[in-house]
């Protein structure tokens, strides 16, 4: 919690449509300044799909044809040497992601003056329960009921949050780097069996590769009091649909913010709708959003102050003018609330 940031800080999930990395960083300085947020491009290489993207090394997966895919022989193969390594490894190891999966975190730090301009750069990596849920075996069950390959993935993860972080504070002291975890709003649902101290340990291991501002993104419902017991500094939502099923949790609201720490409301829908919504009524959908978790017996202020704006989730899947939009919309929003309620005014 070290990291003091503005209230209402704008910033992006992740994801953008665009192919050419250049483009994708000239939208994040046009609107992001304050908080600019690598990109991911679907679009430009399927290995910058969320389950590729940071997949390399983990035992027992192989690449071809466009997709990953589990291999028990692989697994086999691998476990002598690969799983008992990451086990007798430096824990401090880290290991490295390639320009041809993260092209557009490698445009972040070819535009410095971006990074050091602003007021923290944000970076991502896909969870341990969305990864693990998101591959199967060739039976076709989650990896995450395979144990020795969830060990190993979560560890390939963990070195590869630490070196991302690595990378980014290079650029700025500041960092925020959030775990993806839509695989969170299957928890509780009684479609997917977990054991919860098992899901708690993959988080926390990974999160705690962390030195700097650490989050975790779910863009649909999910248990929030579990979530805001992680070691955590910043719980993202999407605020724009979900904000009756955060409003539930507000002890555990009371708790996070009381401990210093952040929601970041996801108010501008990563959807088609965003292209004919207003400034205004963004602004007061998150007016309401906030006044809806307040009216619980969470402190108003604190919501206010302890704050980012974003997106409801990536918007890989929208046009580029759209996408654009909601950029520009999360931008405006994040202004028109400062402005209304006297908070930092230079963002």
């Amino acid at each position: 919690m070290g990291i003091a940031l503005p209230s209402m800080l704008p910033t992006a999930i992740g994801s953008l449509p665009h192919r050419d990395p250049e483009a994708a960083m000239a939208a994040i300085h046009r609107h992001l300044r304050a908080c600019p947020a690598w990109p991911q491009l679907p679009r430009r290489d399927w290995r910058e799909q969320m389950n590729a993207q940071f997949s390399e090394g983990i035992p027992g997966l192989v690449e071809g044809e466009g997709e990953v895919r589990f291999d028990p022989e692989a697994e086999h193969a691998f476990s002598e040497g690969a799983i008992l390594g990451l086990h007798r490894e430096d824990p401090e190891a880290v290991m490295p992601i390639g320009r041809e999966r993260a092209a557009g975190l490698y445009a972040l730090a070819e535009a410095p003056q971006l990074s050091l301009q602003a007021v923290a750069v944000k970076g991502q990596i896909t969870g341990p329960l969305t990864l693990g849920l998101s591959l199967i075996d060739p039976s076709g069950l989650p990896l995450l009921h395979r144990e020795a390959v969830m060990d190993s993935l979560v560890k390939v993860l963990a070195r590869r949050a630490r070196w991302q972080e690595r990378f980014l504070a290079r650029l700025n002291p500041r960092t925020i780097v959030f775990l993806d975890e839509p695989a969170l709003s299957t928890y509780g649902s009684g479609f997917v069996a977990y054991d919860r101290e098992r899901v708690a340990g993959w988080l926390g291991e990974v999160l705690e590769a962390f030195q700097g501002l650490k989050g975790i993104h779910c863009c649909g419902g999910t248990d929030w009091s579990f979530v805001m017991k992680c070691p955590v500094d910043i719980v993202s939502f999407d605020a724009w649909g979900f904000v009756d099923d955060l409003a539930l949790h507000t002890r555990a609201i009371r708790e996070l913010l009381g401990r210093g720490g952040r929601l970041a409301w996801g108010i501008v829908p990563a959807a088609e709708e965003s292209a004919s919504l207003t400034d205004r009524e963004a602004a007061d959908r998150l007016e309401a959003a906030i006044d809806r978790v307040a009216a619980e017996g969470v402190d108003r202020q604190a919501l206010l102050e302890q704050s980012l704006v974003t997106p409801s989730c990536g918007l890989a899947s929208l046009d580029e003018d759209v996408a654009e939009r909601a950029l520009a919309l999360t931008a405006r929003v994040s202004a028109i609330l400062r402005d209304r309620h006297h908070l930092d005014r230079e963002v």
